[in-house]
């Protein structure tokens, strides 16, 4: 379902979501969550930067090399670790922020019942979805490690990255379960300031 500006809380430069929640508004546990979220956000950016810095660099160098007959042997292998792991570092903070690419299907109102009923519908089952794909992620970890995988130039592990991988996905279909049961909880209806999560 497309957002629209009431269903899309989030406040650019002055924090995440805001739950509006009566009972966890303004609570220590709510605004702890809040600075975790934020702390998240910042050191995600940072990952997502530095890892696309990476591979512009091993990009460039790589080309430049391959025009004097020098290419760089790992260029492939970083580039896939890269291309993967912004993936991965990306997608929690897209939830988070209901940045997703979003089509409407069913022709609902978003603040009407019903819409909010597919929404956290939507939400739920992509929880579960993305919770099945870290749990797969984890598992093939487990067999990358059993068999002591490594990349073919660098020598480097391949489970290790894939954890990874399993435990930022897990993050993810957290952060979409807490989204479906904020959306579910009754909307404060004065003007209290929210408790940002």
């Amino acid at each position: 379902m497309a957002e629209n500006g009431e269903s899309r809380r989030y406040r650019r430069g002055a924090g995440s979501f805001r739950l509006s929640c009566p009972l966890c508004a303004g609570s220590a546990v709510m605004q702890g969550f809040s600075i975790v979220l934020r702390s998240f956000e910042g050191v995600g950016r940072i990952a997502a930067s530095l890892l696309m810095a990476a591979l512009v660099a091993i990009t460039f160098v790589d080309v430049v090399g391959r025009q004097f007959g020098y290419p760089i042997a790992f260029a492939f292998e970083f580039t896939k670790v890269c291309v993967g792991a912004m993936f991965y570092v990306g997608l929690p903070l897209v939830t988070l922020r209901r940045e997703h690419i979003c089509v409407d299907l069913v022709p609902i109102r978003a603040g009407a019942a019903s819409g909010i009923i597919v929404a956290v519908f939507v939400d739920l089952l992509s929880a579960a979805l993305i919770a099945v794909a870290a749990t797969q992620l984890w598992a093939q970890a487990q067999t990358l490690e059993m068999f002591n995988t490594v990349m073919m130039f660098t020598r480097w592990p391949i489970a290790p990255m894939v954890r990874v991988m399993a435990v930022l996905a897990g993050l993810t279909a957290l952060i979409c379960l807490i989204q479906g049961v904020a959306r579910a909880l009754p909307k404060r209806n004065d003007n209290t300031p929210e408790s940002p999560v």
